[in-house]
């Protein structure tokens, strides 16, 4: 999203309390308001609007092949707004909390994308459902995303109904599962086995990484952690490389690898992360771009703390190096870190809507990334492209990997 929109929605829209990352974590152990572009004036209870809407089942069963929405069992009642139309005043360590995050997490994802894709989303469900169903504290260990609606749980080994441990409540998780239902709604579905590649499942699951990743970035709390813990070195272990984090010492993925295709197999999760690892590195040599065409750091101090070939990142002199140029620095880092989240949105957004759903392959995605940079860009940044998609062994020279493993069905789930 935009950093102009961001501002606007912030005076027009609902107002919602969500925990930007795991709320086990001390740095976020506090919810954060969050704003979603549905005005007071059209949020309806539940909370619900004319995209999506939230049942909270008293007793439910994850969908199944002989079941789908809309869920017609027991609920709780629709939560409402405040007499201003906001859902601030829902508190934390309550059902009601969950509910009003799990929509208001969505949303905000929606918001987001759909401001880089620059139109509204066309659901792939349309002909079968108006509206999206989001349904949280299902009763079962897992969260997904299926045909018109998202269902969360708990996490493995949970105490059976306990709060802290619902899925819906992680913001990392929920906007990785609304990436999956995205992409469907951006590509469709591959019309049969025998066009599903190999690289299909892998694209999904690092699409929905990075929907987490780049939506993750607006909220400030989780942009001035990670400047503050690294001060401008993103090519370090940090919060915006750990992605659905369960808890401090568990990860679901890491955006920051040295991952090559020559590295991983073919299931898809593993066989995502050199994908995923390509455009993070874009990312992140965009912003240290960005850092010297304002003075922040110098161009030798980009070089050499650039993932590649003989860069040592553990090198002592980084943290005292970044350290001397944030600070007093901390507004001017934040922007420049904003505008390459920008232009990250901005190209992958172009990528998934230029894709055809049949044999998706990691070259083509890497062309149509190159691309999409002339287009926003004018290519300003194709070099950056080629060498970190080269670095991990995709594009040019790649074979042709189109031999179907599996569906995208046995490829989801946490």
């Amino acid at each position: 999203m935009s950093i102009k929109l961001d501002i606007k929605l912030a005076v027009e829209g609902t107002r919602f309390l969500v925990y930007p990352q795991p709320r086990t974590l001390r740095a976020f152990s506090k919810p954060e308001v969050v704003v979603v572009s549905v005005p007071p004036s059209e949020i309806q209870p539940g909370p619900s609007d004319r995209r999506m809407y939230v049942v909270d089942p008293q007793k439910k069963r994850p969908y199944g092949p002989r079941t789908a929405p809309p869920y017609s069992g027991k609920t709780s009642q629709p939560l409402t707004a405040d007499r201003n139309g906001h859902f601030t005043h829902v508190q934390p360590e309550t059902r009601e909390f969950a509910v009003a995050a799990m929509y208001a997490t969505v949303r905000r994802v929606l918001d987001v994308w759909e401001d880089y894709l620059g139109k509204p989303l066309q659901w792939i469900f349309t002909g079968d459902y108006d509206r999206l169903e989001l349904l949280p504290l299902v009763q079962f260990e897992n969260a997904q995303a299926g045909h018109g609606f998202l269902e969360f749980g708990y996490a493995r080994n949970a105490k059976r109904g306990r709060l802290n441990d619902a899925y819906c409540l992680n913001f990392d998780v929920l906007a990785h599962e609304f990436g999956h239902c995205m992409i469907d709604s951006l590509i469709g579905y591959p019309q049969s086995d025998t066009t599903t590649s190999i690289d299909y499942g892998a694209f999904h699951e690092s699409s929905a990484d990075l929907v987490s990743i780049v939506s993750a970035l607006h909220f400030d709390s989780v942009v001035k952690h990670i400047l503050d813990s690294t001060k401008g070195n993103l090519f370090s272990k940090n919060e915006l490389s750990r992605i659905g984090e369960l808890s401090e010492s568990r990860e679901l993925r890491r955006a920051f690898n040295s991952l090559k295709m020559s590295d991983i197999g073919d299931e898809p999760h593993d066989r995502s992360e050199p994908l995923t690892g390509a455009f993070f590195d874009v990312f992140v040599e965009v912003f240290q771009k960005k850092l010297v065409d304002k003075g922040l750091i110098t161009a030798d101090l980009a070089q050499r703390s650039t993932q590649g070939i003989g860069i040592d990142l553990d090198d002592p002199r980084f943290p005292r190096e970044f350290a001397a140029a944030y600070r007093g620095k901390s507004s001017e880092f934040k922007q420049a870190l904003l505008e390459a989240r920008d232009y990250l949105g901005l190209l992958l957004a172009r990528v998934w809507k230029s894709l055809p759903p049949d044999n998706v392959g990691f070259g083509d995605i890497y062309k149509r990334a190159r691309k999409a940079d002339t287009i926003i860009s004018k290519g300003a940044h194709r070099t950056t492209i080629d060498e970190c998609f080269a670095w991990r062994e995709i594009g040019v020279g790649q074979l042709p990997r189109t031999m179907r493993i599996r569906s995208i069905r046995a490829c989801r789930g946490h």
